[in-house]
């Protein structure tokens, strides 16, 4: 007898699931469809929802078909970096808005500007169609590390605007970069992450340069300024949402250095202000 008690409750919910299913399709005068013809999302949005809404007489459930069609640009695969949740979605009586969800892992580091994919009702069941379609366009997000890549000038008071040369490198971990003061060109390094940069201090510009008296012969050492202070920790940095700023929490300096007895005898150069600025390409 337990035995056929606890049958009969398991039976319950297949039931109760049985009787929504015959459940008479909407009769009424409707009409259904996305709530806009296009939309925008930017690249590598992990769930796009587009509401789909309905108008009219609702006294019963609308079945709707839906499909992924004219898939455009890199990166762009119906099945594949786009996907919907379900082809199918049921409206049931009193719900006038529903979202057909589609999981997206559309993404590339070179810039896509023309991708886009288009969500389509396909039938109906209980209503018309009125908006049948829906465009998604996927925005760009600019790279901020190929972004970053390329000419630049930093303000170095009375050694003028020098110029420095920023160069990706092929594991983007950061990059390998000139400055050029009066001919001379000095390499140095900037590490990279989607955080910030960091400017690696302490670095020698350029050896054995001969200033004349009292200074002599020294070596150009990269270091920044915080109040009085020479320092040659590793310097922080960030960039503008428009990637031609770089913004150094402290200035920079060349700081000179005695090749003979290693002693600090004072500057070449420093920055006027903590901002480095991208040269417009023409």
């Amino acid at each position: 007898m337990k035995y056929l008690k606890l049958l009969a409750l398991c039976l319950l919910p297949i039931s109760f699931a049985a009787c929504s299913d015959d459940e008479e399709i909407n009769s009424g005068n409707a009409t259904v469809g996305f709530t806009s013809t296009e939309l925008s999302v930017t690249e590598n949005t992990p769930m796009v929802e587009i509401p789909i809404s309905l108008e009219g007489d609702h006294t019963g459930p609308v079945k709707l078909n839906i499909e992924v069609t004219d898939c455009n640009g890199t990166s762009v695969t119906n099945d594949e970096t786009v996907i919907l949740t379900s082809n199918s979605l049921v409206m049931p009586s009193g719900v006038e808005t529903v979202q057909a969800e589609l999981r997206s892992s559309v993404y590339t580091v070179e810039d896509n500007l023309d991708r886009s994919f288009t969500v389509k009702i396909t039938s109906a069941e209980g209503a018309t169609i009125g908006n049948a379609t829906c465009k998604v366009n996927i925005e760009e997000i600019p790279d901020p590390y190929a972004n970053l890549a390329g000419n630049w000038t930093l303000s170095a008071g009375r050694a003028g605007n020098l110029a420095v040369v920023l160069n990706t490198r092929e594991d983007r971990s950061g990059y390998d970069c000139t400055m050029t003061l009066q001919g001379v060109e000095m390499p140095f390094t900037i590490a990279y992450s989607p955080q910030g940069l960091t400017v690696k201090m302490k670095t020698t510009l350029a050896e054995g340069l001969d200033f004349g008296d009292p200074v002599g012969v020294a070596d150009a050492v990269l270091a920044y300024i915080d109040g009085n202070y020479l320092v040659t920790d590793p310097l922080s940095a960030s960039w503008n949402e428009d990637l031609n700023l770089i913004l150094f929490d402290y200035p920079m300096t060349a700081a000179l250095f005695s090749s003979a007895t290693g002693q600090f005898t004072g500057y070449t150069w420093f920055m006027t202000d903590t901002v480095m600025r991208k040269v417009e390409s023409k």
